[in-house]
């Protein structure tokens, strides 16, 4: 009875789509995902952005000026001058849109809404050339869409969105197999993100083993993603003197725990001084990544599905297939390196895995699992429209509601405020202590253009030596809190007025002079 019953749902779901051209569908998912993402973009507005979002509109506003990626916010402290912090490719796009747009830090949320669309399109796209049911790929490149930090990541204006744009048209290039440009995407994936660059390497490994080309093809491959990311290994070499330059390579050999805006920036002891003591760090990371790992699935309800399609299809697939899936299963498994390494466990950070294992997944299982892999999928799609494009109405909605009552947006005249006594020391770095303040000291940076710091995140572990050798090396600064306005405006501002009441003398002299007639 409910066999017969999935077979009905299957079979309507085939009805559905087959009066319709599969382009047209991709048209029209495309249309209504830029105006309905659109939309929320209009309603939310820089609602979601956090210290990165901001971060990377200040390098993107350098692009094009004379002092091309030269920071002015202190996220890190591995280098004086230069960032290290974020490759070139984002910053670069949002500079692009802006040459429209102009300098708004909305454009990397506009940006975003036309990624998003796109990879959509591609990801459905690439899932049906994998062999995946047309249904199935629709359900699972919506469910990323809505994926609740994939969405968050889209509307703070970061770069997860380009980074999973250039894989799927590395597997899209794969499919016709143009070597080189398949290369040049993943080279232009790690341009964009850091944490891609295993990525790249696994992508070439399952290109040669799963995809059986030759080591001629397969070094096609590799040069072409050289060539993508030849930009940072040029940048790094000039200005760094390394092959890639990043400011988590000291976190990643660090023998005990640390982060990214520690200071000072070097690790002691590392790998090469305590490789027993690296080896427990990188192992005692494992059960905070399997947790955070786990706790991303239950969000993601595709994969699950399609686990237990799995689960229902495994004895109908040829043993060579299981086999290849899962190689592909490993390789994907294996780009969690980075993670394991810096012990950073954001969910967002498993976009491309939760995607990858999906395509997997489905290319393998979904089909021999029909009619359940579409009634699964068909309750997945309700979920995932239900849940996560209601919880997206529902916050745009909210701030919609607060920018119309103007409570939207209260620090921007604290900003201004802020600004107005740096302006009397500008050679001064302003740095933001305590919780809650590095959003406001990212955008400050990026809208200012001035000089500014939060602590770094071991300052509470500090001594007092250390401190002090911290608040040396920012010298000159500011520290914003109560005192602030006080310390910087008063004393300025009297000797401003001291300044303009010397020059009205002056010029009341010289008046003088001028008007005593001559002997």
């Amino acid at each position: 009875m409910l066999h017969k019953a999935l077979q009905v749902v299957d079979q309507g779901l085939d009805r559905l789509g087959s009066p319709v051209p599969w382009s047209t569908v991709l048209l029209s998912g495309f249309v209504a995902i830029v105006v309905y993402f659109g939309l929320a973009a209009a309603a939310l507005q820089t609602a979601f952005y956090t210290p990165d979002s901001w971060a990377y509109l200040e390098l993107a506003r350098t692009v094009f000026g004379d002092e091309f990626y030269v920071f002015t916010t202190w996220r890190s402290y591995l280098s004086e001058t230069h960032s290290i912090s974020f490759p070139f490719a984002y910053p670069v796009a949002i500079a692009l849109v802006q040459l429209l747009t102009g300098d708004t830090p909305l454009a990397a949320l506009w940006l975003n809404v036309f990624l998003v669309a796109l990879v959509w399109v591609l990801c459905a796209q690439q899932a049906v050339r994998l062999g995946v049911p047309a249904f199935a790929a629709l359900v699972i490149s919506t469910g990323l869409l809505l994926w609740p930090p994939y969405v968050n990541e889209a509307f703070a204006g970061r770069s997860m969105p380009l980074a999973i744009l250039f894989l799927l048209l590395a597997l899209a290039s794969f499919q016709v197999n143009r070597h080189l440009l398949g290369g040049i995407c993943l080279g232009l994936a790690a341009l964009t993100r850091f944490d891609y660059l295993p990525v790249v390497v696994l992508f070439i490994a399952g290109v040669y083993l799963l995809g059986r080309r030759s080591p001629k093809e397969t070094l096609r491959w590799v040069a072409g993603a050289l060539i993508g990311a030849s930009p940072w290994v040029i940048y790094s070499l000039l200005h760094f003197g390394r092959f890639w330059a990043s400011d988590n390579s000291w976190v990643a050999l660090a023998a005990e725990p640390a982060f990214v805006t520690d200071f000072p920036p070097a690790a002691v002891p590392t790998l090469f001084d305590a490789p027993a003591d690296w080896v427990a760090r990188v192992f005692g990371n494992l059960p905070a990544l399997f947790s955070a790992l786990f706790t991303a699935v239950k969000s993601f309800p595709t994969l699950p599905a399609l686990l237990v399609v799995a689960v229902i299809a495994v004895r109908q697939v040829p043993r060579g297939q299981l086999v290849g899936g899962g190689i592909a299963i490993l390789l994907t498994g294996a780009s969690l390196a980075p993670f394991v390494l810096t012990g950073y466990f954001d969910q967002r950070y498993f976009s491309a895995t939760l995607l990858s294992s999906s395509l997997v997944l489905a290319a393998v299982f979904a089909g021999p699992a029909r009619p359940w892999s579409q009634a699964l999928l068909a309750g997945v799609l309700a979920w995932v429209l239900f849940d996560g494009g209601g919880n997206l109405v529902a916050s745009a909605s909210a701030n919609a509601k607060r920018i119309r009552q103007g409570t939207f947006d209260r620090n921007a005249a604290a900003l201004q405020a802020v600004k107005k006594c740096h302006l009397y020391h500008p050679g001064s770095t302003l740095i933001f202590p305590g919780a809650g303040t590095s959003t406001f000291a990212s955008r400050y940076g990026a809208v200012t253009g001035m000089p500014s710091a939060l602590l770094p995140r071991n300052f509470p572990r500090m001594t007092p030596e250390q401190q002090q050798a911290y608040f040396s090396f920012i010298e000159p600064y500011f520290l914003v809190d109560s005192t602030f306005e006080a310390r910087a405006c008063g004393p300025a501002r009297e000797q401003q007025q001291l300044q303009q009441q010397q020059q009205q003398e002056q010029q009341r002299k010289a008046q003088q002079q001028a008007e005593q007639p001559s002997s």
